[in-house]
């Protein structure tokens, strides 16, 4: 996947920016610890990637979706620079979501309207902004698992973790809660690393939980659980409504405090902080 850095120097007393576009995240890398702060003909150089606000996450792929579906489905909204799928390092099979950045940011706003909550085949599909450092080798995979399609009403926290504790005890594990109440038939669980995250993937998609099936996804990579869970709570939400929010997630020191609040038009519509404990 191509990186392109921003490469920053003083000329002449005004900053002048050259951009080159290379191969890969690995290779962007070694570029900026090589050149970052390099003097060139007396002037130090500045290295960076270039950031961009065009990038999405697109979760809940069907498992048999090619690479050419994937690129269909996100060209229909406008030029791409670059998409791909998440491929599993040990099965070399689809994990399921992928990524696609656009040529211009109203483009991926396009995309990211169009795709939240799009049905394929029995998987609702979701889409959120990512940050383009995300786009490394060892960072691309998600350590989140999203847990859905439980029987109504079902909130047996307890049997939650021991169901998902049978290979690795998961650092993070809550259903989608609000004033403890249950508002969505889905959890979330983090586990230490994304080998462990897969393996227990493999192993409880399609498990049953108090007699239905559950499936079991991958989140987009990159955040915390706790975080995660509050971008699909405030997703369904607006699935629910037809309003799109703005999330602030809190996450200070502690790492067992986590803060929602929910906003439309300024305006406060919910807000949720609980203190949460695998």
């Amino acid at each position: 996947m191509k990186c392109t850095l921003a490469m920053k120097f003083l000329n002449q007393k005004q900053w002048s920016t050259a951009f080159v576009t290379l191969l890969n995240g690995e290779q962007a890398q070694s570029a900026i610890r090589k050149f970052h702060q390099y003097s060139l003909r007396g002037k130090e150089i500045s290295v960076q990637l270039q950031p961009t606000d065009a990038l999405l996450c697109i979760t809940n792929l069907p498992i048999s979706f090619t690479l050419e579906e994937f690129e269909e489905l996100v060209r229909a909204y406008g030029n791409v620079e670059r998409c791909f799928l998440v491929y599993s390092e040990v099965t070399g099979h689809s994990k399921g979501y992928g990524f696609v950045e656009y040529m211009k940011k109203d483009s991926a706003a396009k995309a990211r309207l169009e795709l939240l909550g799009k049905q394929l085949d029995e998987s609702t599909l979701f889409a959120q902004w990512m940050d383009v450092n995300q786009l490394t080798t060892n960072l691309i995979h998600s350590k989140c698992l999203c847990v859905d399609k439980f029987q109504k009403d079902y909130v047996d926290s307890k049997e939650l973790i021991q169901a998902f504790s049978l290979k690795y005890k998961p650092v993070f594990c809550q259903f989608a809660q609000d004033e403890d109440s249950c508002i969505g038939d889905f959890a979330v669980v983090e586990y230490e690393t994304a080998e462990q995250a897969e393996k227990v993937q493999e192993a409880t998609d399609g498990m049953t939980i108090k007699g239905k099936r559950v499936q079991v996804s991958y989140c987009a990579p990159g955040s915390p659980g706790r975080s995660t869970l509050a971008a699909l709570i405030a997703a369904q939400r607006m699935l629910e409504t037809g309003m799109f929010y703005t999330v602030n997630s809190v996450i200070d020191d502690d790492p067992m405090f986590f803060g929602l609040r929910v906003l439309q038009s300024n305006k406060l519509v919910f807000s949720l902080q609980r203190d949460s404990q695998v």
